[in-house]
């Protein structure tokens, strides 16, 4: 049951709820005009508490909850490579939201951020950036950490180039040279050489 206070011009109010290991915590809120204001939030809440929301964890960094997400989600059940890239994006959230909170955040300070790193990032690598992050957010939308979904429909910028179609494969002669080279180094030893060239007789 919420208790309610006027300090001054302004109302306050007090919600008194049991944590997941049994403890007893208070939340309080205030700078509400009238008391039904007050009121209105305090039902609000509530109800959220009611349904599983879970305060303790909303103002944790959102840099400590996506390292803990990947190390609790992706560490060991992705490949190497793209474990490197949610690592990276754990330094650029560092980088580019050191200080943010599951909280604190906003969507217009979120596309800001996006902004500001689509100056110095392609649009491919924005978009991955956002999706890391949004996977993270969804989970803790799922427990109750947050309910507001900052993540959603942002608008994705890139104003590095991105590499061009033809340069992320080889024409046809250096196709030939890189065939003849590897033929020229064929040893039973090594598996590589055999890949390359199984790959580029099946066009994989």
């Amino acid at each position: 049951m919420a208790r309610f206070v006027k300090r001054g011009n302004s109302w306050q109010y007090e919600i008194s709820y049991k944590t997941k290991d049994g403890k007893f915590k208070k939340m309080r809120k205030s700078g509400f005009r009238t008391k039904n204001d007050a009121k209105a939030e305090a039902t609000e809440m509530e109800s959220q508490l009611n349904k599983g929301y879970n305060p303790d964890k909303k103002n944790i960094t959102i840099y400590e909850h996506f390292e803990n997400w990947i190390n609790l989600y992706k560490k060991g059940s992705v490949s190497d490579v793209t474990y490197r890239r949610y690592l990276d994006n754990l330094s650029n959230i560092k980088k580019y939201m050191p200080f943010d909170t599951l909280a604190s955040m906003t969507k217009q300070r979120y596309q800001e951020v996006l902004n500001e790193f689509s100056k110095t990032h392609a649009k491919a690598t924005t978009k991955r950036f956002h999706t890391h992050i949004r996977a993270a957010i969804l989970d803790a939308l799922d427990e109750k950490i947050i309910f507001t979904d900052f993540t959603r429909n942002p608008v994705i910028k890139g104003e590095k180039e991105g590499k061009k179609k033809e340069e992320k494969y080889l024409n046809y002669e250096d196709f030939k040279r890189l065939m003849k080279a590897t033929e020229s180094r064929l040893d039973a030893r090594y598996t590589s050489p055999y890949l390359i060239l199984t790959g580029g007789a099946t066009g994989a």
